[in-house]
């Protein structure tokens, strides 16, 4: 990252945002084309606001066609990529179609490194023996240098997980809204979804949903949807163990972006703080990142929020 690159008010702002956005332009709503969406990785990685971007989400059925393009244009700069595994209904199936996807991840140019493995869970392995599910996954990934597997889950199915499992890089990746208004979880569900990933260490991804800063009403789905600055400072405060569940259930809802503070030092919300060298602990350990098919919303919002 070029910090002499970066025009921002609040140093703070810098550590908390840095890296948090992983593009996702090929998956719903925007629905890219799969090379375009990838054309559009490449120059926001060029931006001015490029310290924000982190990776570029893959499905592992298109590492062939990202190969051949990157052949094709001579592209030999050094990116990270977010594999998403095939989903199946059955953990048979599952393992069956393993080998072929790993064997294209393992052909990757060195220049691509794929830092993320993101996976749903088979709808017949319930969260009692998800431990199936990571051993099959610890061992057929063994050879390849990823940083983290994130199972994929509702903020319902969050708690029902041993928190076992969450360890030697695994982490959980939550979904916090969808197409339809009954796929956005509630504040209440979100909030305890965070305070069990926190109080138990637990690395965390968010998906879906997260296209602005600040919770608001989206007219679309006729209801509110969370914002990514909201889910990320309660996030924040949870793994800083400053925070309780009616702390958290507040950042989570409120609407008013005034009451998110940036300064030199610190970040927090209304009369919370988190110290910088805290944020850029938990955010390298814990609060990752999130997906989003769109980079130039969440830019404007945070430029005209004067954020960034």
């Amino acid at each position: 990252m070029n910090i002499n690159k970066i025009v921002t008010k609040q140093t703070c702002s810098v550590e908390f945002l840095t890296g948090i956005i992983d593009y996702a332009g090929f998956f719903p709503p925007a629905r890219l084309d799969y090379i375009i969406a990838f054309e559009n990785f490449l120059e926001y990685s060029k931006s001015d606001h490029s310290w924000m971007l982190s990776r570029f989400i893959s499905p592992t059925s298109k590492i062939k066609e990202l190969k051949k393009y990157l052949k094709e244009k001579s592209i030999d700069s050094d990116m990270s990529i977010v594999a998403i595994l095939q989903p199946a209904d059955d953990i048979n199936k599952y393992i069956q179609q393993l080998a072929s996807q790993l064997k294209e991840i393992d052909s990757l140019p060195k220049h691509v490194s794929v830092s993320f493995i993101e996976t749903k869970v088979p709808k017949n392995i319930s969260p009692a023996n998800i431990d199936i599910l990571l051993e099959v996954l610890r061992k057929e990934l063994s050879s390849i240098p990823y940083q983290r597997i994130f199972i994929e889950v509702s903020t319902d199915e969050c708690m029902q997980f041993d928190v076992n499992n969450f360890v030697d890089r695994v982490g959980i990746k939550v979904r916090c809204g969808g197409p339809s208004i009954d796929l956005v979880p509630s504040v209440e569900s979100l909030a305890k979804t965070i305070m069990y990933i926190a109080d138990n260490k637990i690395p965390v991804k968010y998906t879906a949903g997260l296209h602005h800063p600040i919770l608001h009403f989206d007219p679309t789905l006729g209801g509110l949807v969370h914002g990514f600055l909201n889910v990320f400072m309660a996030s924040m405060l949870a793994y800083s163990n400053r925070s309780n569940y009616s702390l958290i259930e507040s950042v989570l809802s409120d609407q008013d972006p005034s009451n998110f503070i940036f300064d030199k030092h610190s970040a927090g919300y209304k009369d919370k703080r988190i110290h910088v060298e805290d944020i850029q602990h938990i955010r390298q350990t814990y609060a990752h990142s999130f997906g989003t098919c769109s980079f130039d919303d969440p830019i404007m919002d945070l430029t005209s929020l004067g954020i960034i």
